[in-house]
């Protein structure tokens, strides 16, 4: 079998391999993508290119055509206007005729229209008597005999030229003629059989004046002549196309629906180009038809070889050169950066193994610390717990006053050793960031005079005098954490009467500067000791620090009480300082954002401090406790208040106390061997009988690390106290948990109303009434409502999760209703859901099921009690 070390070796060596295949591939892998984005690259700029060409080539040929339409027009407005001269004028003979068409100058403005003639319409037998003679001759049913026309062409003579004597010009005239309308001939020889030249003729009819001409009948009656333009269409569509047209593109006009060369018109410009007349091998094509006075047109575009493309000036082909250039050098660089790498991380794979195990063997040791510090102060106080118990029950002893001394000497050592056990604890905590600072409401002053009782006591022993002075305009309720408050002074008043041997001690509160919300508060501690040199000062608020080895072998301490004062004031956005002269004493203050209360009451600054015991009647109480000697002690103090105690030593042992007799208060022990604290709770308040389920637990217990006290709520209890304990504290508490209580059972003997579970938590209620505003519903009433409408949807999701065996969205589940179920004090179900965040996923489904189903049956217990408690009618 290979050593771990050996299998490392192997595994590194697997990796390397790994390494040097991807620094061979992943240079060619880019450079193969690069390729393939290249081309793709350059296809979309030919396709826009290409797009861009046939844009240009249709807007060329639509331009042509739109332009050679309106010529055509053109040529019927001077048509029309010969039309109304002849009609208008009384006699029209050849001088007029020649003088009028040439006013027009249609050679030099109008090319392609060659002239303008008026035809006579001539019946049978009538032609012999006409001068000139109708040519060509022949005997027709009726003859169209030219007798105007203008220019005259020596060599192309129209006079006498019978229109009708062809069958295309013929046919064109008797539409013109039927129709009353402008009407265009299709293709033929303009001159007839005496010219080559080829057109079309554009007629307008001329009737009889007099001579009606509505109907199709009246028309061929009334007929007596066409004025008429023969139209060279091939000169008219190469003056319609410009120079640089005629270069990019070939154009062919087709009159009528067929396409044959017999009715085809061409541009000039393909013979010129040297193109082969073909469209075949044409880049671009377009068809594009008009409808023009009876006859339809078609064009017939295709693109030259000389045909001007936009890649000529943007060339895709520099594109594709260009990104293979760049894809080569981006796969020079890859491979260099990549093999750059490999031996970068050679080089740093042995530092980074080292410095992975050292930050492991931090984590480990931090581990350990918390751990160690966890566990010793469990230890250490379940015996402290017991000694200081036993010393306040020897005071209440009759014993003489030297014994007295040595036992008060005795608690004050245990206080001291109590006091060094939290303030490294506390150290552990600020180090680690993990003190919640809590925002409640409380009275300042009564913080002031309550956390003076003490220290002033010391002060009076040690002969010195003590001042509180409160500066008026000082608000007494305010919000912030009072605990954290009292620690800082509490440690800033020790340190004073500490290093005072005579004088006085000053306790100096007021208001550095505050605004409708907020109140800055400076507490300052004014003693007349040693004082403090500048080099002290800049070391005071380090841990394990002190002026130097004199102060801590004559004054004792462990040097964190300022360091803990000031990592708790910083946590507050306080801040914390000392103003100091050697041999002239020290003032020592801070100061601190709080919030003004706006609602302050008389329960809002209540403290149990100074509440007097209600034991009037005897009770019998259980305590849960493991620890025999803190067995005694806790029934020693509590037997002391007049009630009947019975111990056990474990949880499951509790679950049989209860069924067996009734019992008014349990005080629960939270760590246990084989049943815990926590366990015990929880099934407490799942039980059957509403007696049982609602009795009130005390959580007593050594531990203290945070999220104690959260824990032992959401387990179901209803009060927290830690070892060892404050007697007078630990009275009260018990004192107020039993006045609840037998109010509770008379309220369930009565029937009077739903019985109001005891473990809901009514400073939780109480935060959520400080933040209601006047004349708006109460946000507790706000937050049960969302409570009802949420809450049996998350119990179905459940029963879901669980049939499906789906823990993780169990514990989601679970962990939202949690926090839904602490805002409202609903402190059971809060506890079942963090045991169900809690269970391993190797748990039977059964064990989640139970839990559910006690989630369930608690659901309802908790909205009776809120329903009574926010007095919210059912609905």
């Amino acid at each position: 079998m290979s050593s771990p070390r050996g299998f490392a070796t192997m595994l590194k060596q697997k990796n390397g391999i790994k390494a040097r295949r991807w620094i061979t591939i992943a240079p060619w892998f880019i450079l193969f993508l690069s390729a393939i984005f290249t081309f793709v690259g350059w296809r979309y700029a030919l396709d826009i290119t290409n797009a861009k060409d046939k844009e240009h080539f249709d807007s060329m040929v639509t331009q042509t055509v739109k332009m050679f339409e309106r010529n055509i027009l053109v040529a019927e407005d001077i048509l029309a206007g010969a039309a109304s001269f002849v009609r208008h004028s009384g006699h029209v003979d050849s001088k007029t005729w020649k003088n009028y068409v040439k006013s027009l100058d249609l050679s030099a403005r109008h090319p392609g229209l060659l002239g303008i003639g008026y035809a006579e319409f001539i019946k049978a037998g009538e032609h012999s008597v006409i001068q000139p003679r109708p040519w060509p001759p022949g005997q027709r049913n009726d003859y169209i005999v030219t007798k105007f026309y203008e220019p005259i062409d020596p060599k192309l003579p129209m006079i006498g030229y019978d229109l009708g004597s062809d069958i295309i010009k013929r046919d064109a005239a008797e539409k013109s003629r039927d129709s009353g309308m402008t009407t265009l001939s299709r293709k033929n020889l303009l001159f007839g059989v005496k010219s080559s030249l080829a057109g079309a003729y554009l007629y307008i009819p001329i009737y009889k004046k007099g001579l009606p001409s509505k109907t199709h009948d009246n028309r061929r009656t009334a007929i007596s002549g066409w004025v008429f333009m023969p139209l060279d269409v091939e000169i008219i569509l190469a003056v319609t196309k410009s120079p640089e047209h005629s270069k990019q593109f070939y154009l062919e006009i087709f009159d009528g629906k067929e396409i044959s060369e017999t009715y085809a018109y061409s541009s000039s410009s393909k013979r010129a180009a040297g193109d082969s007349g073909h469209d075949r091998n044409a880049r671009w094509t377009r068809t594009d038809q008009i409808f023009l006075y009876g006859t339809d047109f078609r064009f017939h575009a295709f693109s030259l070889s000389s045909f001007k493309s936009a890649k000529d000036s943007n060339d895709p082909t520099r594109l594709l050169w260009g990104s293979s250039l760049l894809s080569i050098l981006l796969w020079a660089l890859v491979f260099s950066l990549l093999y750059t790498r490999q031996r970068a991380l050679k080089l740093a794979v042995n530092t980074s193994e080292d410095l992975s195990k050292a930050k492991n063997s931090a984590m480990a040791a931090s581990q350990i610390k918390s751990e160690f510090l966890a566990n010793m102060s469990h230890e250490i106080r379940t015996p402290i717990f017991a000694m200081s118990g036993m010393l306040d029950l020897l005071l209440d002893t009759k014993i003489d006053t030297e014994q007295r001394h040595y036992a008060l000497t005795c608690r004050r050592s245990i206080e001291t050793l109590t006091c060094l056990i939290n303030d490294i604890l506390d150290l552990s905590k600020v180090e680690a960031g993990k003190i919640d600072i809590e925002t409640i409401p409380f009275d300042l002053h009564r913080l002031l005079i309550e956390s003076s009782s003490g220290p002033k006591a010391a002060a009076i022993r040690k002969g010195l005098r003590y001042v509180l002075a409160i500066q008026p305009g000082l608000p007494a309720n305010i919000e912030g954490d009072p605990t954290r408050f009292r620690q800082v002074l509490g440690n800033l008043l020790s340190n004073a009467i500490k290093f005072t041997q005579a004088g006085e001690i000053t306790l100096r509160a007021g208001v550095v500067h505050e605004n409708d919300k907020t109140v800055h508060v400076r507490v300052e501690v004014i003693d007349s000791g040693i004082g403090l040199s500048p080099m002290a000062q800049s070391e005071l608020f380090k841990p394990f620090s002190q002026a130097n080895s004199t102060v801590n072998r004559e004054y004792g301490g462990a040097g964190l009480g300022l360091f803990i004062s000031k990592g708790l004031v910083t946590l507050m956005q306080g801040t914390i300082g000392v103003e100091s002269r050697p041999g002239m004493g020290s003032t020592f203050w801070f100061d601190l954002p709080l919030k003004r209360n706006l609602k302050s009451s008389s329960n809002a600054t209540a403290t149990t401090a100074g509440r007097p015991p209600v034991a009037q009647v005897s009770k019998r109480i259980l305590v849960v406790e493991d620890n025999l000697i803190n067995q005694e002690v806790t029934t020693k103090i509590i037997e002391k208040m007049g009630h009947v105690v019975e111990c056990v030593e474990d949880g499951d042992q509790v679950l049989e106390k209860l069924d067996a007799k009734k019992f008014d208060l349990v005080i629960m022990d939270c760590q246990m061997h084989r049943m815990h604290g926590y366990e015990a709770a929880r099934i407490i308040r799942t039980h059957s009988d509403a007696r049982i389920q609602t009795i009130p637990i005390i959580a007593m217990t050594a531990n203290v690390i945070a999220g104690e006290r959260d824990r032992c709520f959401q387990a179901g209890m209803d009060d927290y106290i830690s070892k060892p304990i404050n007697r007078a504290l630990f009275e009260n508490m018990v004192s107020k948990r039993l006045e609840e209580y037998e109010k509770h059972l008379l309220r369930i003997e009565s029937g009077a109303t739903v019985m109001q579970h005891t473990s809901i938590d009514f400073t939780a209620l109480g935060n959520l009434a400080n933040l209601d505003r006047p004349g708006e519903e109460p946000v507790a009433v706000k937050c049960f409502g969302l409570f009802l409408k949420t809450t049996p949807d998350c119990l179905m999701e459940m029963q879901k999760a669980v049939a499906a065996g789906d823990s993780a969205r169990l514990r989601h589940i679970a962990h939202s209703l949690k926090t839904s179920s602490a805002t409202l004090g609903a402190r059971m179900m809060a506890g079942i859901c963090l045991k169900i965040e809690e269970i391993p996923d190797d748990t039977a489904a059964e064990s989640r099921r139970i839990l559910v189903d006690q989630l369930a049956i608690e659901y309802g217990h908790a909205v009776d009690a809120l329903r009574t408690t926010l007095n919210v009618p059912k609905t």
